[in-house]
């Protein structure tokens, strides 16, 4: 189980405040479903790690670096939901919302570059329009 200090701890309300952070990120788990609900994400902590992120045990092991602020709402958030999402009681795409919110807020999420498949894509995509 993932416990990343004393405020994590399961206090026996973890269900009903799971749930709760399950409504509050499922907002952005709708936003990001179109595109695949685990896109890597490029993370760069504190200490100058860059950490690659696409699933939830990953965002468990990079939950566990170097970050701004621990005690911040959306990290805590992010820490529960990810720990509820291997307990089997949260939707694993949601704790991944949660962690990629936490990532955005506090400014360790850094820009990707278009794939190249990608960009061939938006080549075709130019050519069929003009």
């Amino acid at each position: 189980m993932f416990q990343s200090g004393p405020r994590l701890r399961n206090n026996g309300k973890r269900g009903a405040e799971t749930k709760m952070l399950s409504a509050r990120y499922a907002a952005l788990y709708a936003a990001g479903r179109a595109m695949g609900a685990f896109s890597p994400l490029q993370i760069r902590l504190l200490d100058d790690k860059s950490i690659s992120v696409s699933s939830i045990c990953e965002a468990e092991q990079a939950l566990l670096g170097q970050w701004p602020n621990k005690r911040a709402a959306v990290h805590r958030d992010a820490c529960r939901l990810i720990a509820a999402a291997k307990d089997g009681t949260c939707n694993p795409a949601i704790a991944f919302a949660a962690f990629k919110a936490a990532a955005i807020e506090q400014r360790l999420l850094q820009p990707t570059s278009k794939s190249s498949a990608l960009r061939m894509l938006n080549n075709v995509t130019k050519d069929l329009e003009a």
